[in-house]
């Protein structure tokens, strides 16, 4: 399911029990996202928010708040207002 893809995109991402595999966790948060697991929408802004782009990362964080994702909506309060990002290795398994 998206949020099984998710979840297991998180302990790749951190190495929860498995080797770490940014490359593959990101693939997941992809599908995921494209299943509509909002969750995986919101880790892949925080992808691009920890790498440096924040075009790409507004892009996801503004669709995930859409959905009511209140994360998503608190990242863009310090994309729009201070240029700080916040809490930013937050990604969310639900």
């Amino acid at each position: 399911t998206p949020e099984e893809q998710c979840e297991l995109g998180i302990k790749l991402m951190f190495g929860e029990g498995v080797k770490i595999d940014e490359k593959l966790a990101l693939k997941l948060f992809e599908m995921s996202a494209d299943g509509g697991y909002v969750g995986a929408i919101h880790n892949l802004g925080m992808w691009y928010l920890v790498h440096s782009d924040k075009e790409k990362a507004t892009d996801y964080f503004i669709k995930a708040s859409e959905y009511g994702n209140t994360q998503s909506m608190y990242q863009l309060s310090g994309i729009y207002y201070d240029s700080e990002p916040r809490d930013y290795v937050v990604f969310l398994s639900t």
